[in-house]
C-alpha cells in the first residue's frame, strides 16, 4: 500500500509510482517506447510529456490513470 509520505516525498508522481511498482527506469522507458534519460528527465520535473500518448503508455504500465501522472 503506497504511502502519503513517501508520494509527497517523491519529486514527481511518475517517479513515486515507478519505485512503488519495483519498476527500474530502463523497464518503464521500454514498456512506454521512450528512452531511459526521456524517463528521468520526466521523473525530474525537467520535462513534461508532450504526447499524451507517452502518459497513456505509461499510465498504462504502472496500472494508474493518466490523471495520477500529472501535477496541477
Amino acid at each position: 500500500m503506497p504511502t502519503v509520505d513517501a508520494y509527497l516525498a517523491a519529486p514527481t508522481p511518475l517517479a513515486f509510482w515507478r519505485k512503488h511498482r519495483g519498476l527500474t527506469q530502463a523497464a518503464l522507458a521500454e514498456a512506454a517506447q521512450v528512452t531511459q534519460p526521456y524517463i528521468a528527465q520526466l521523473e525530474s520535473g525537467k520535462k513534461s510529456a508532450a504526447d499524451i500518448t507517452v502518459y497513456a503508455r505509461l499510465a498504462k504500465r504502472l496500472g494508474i490513470r493518466i490523471e495520477d501522472l500529472i501535477v496541477e
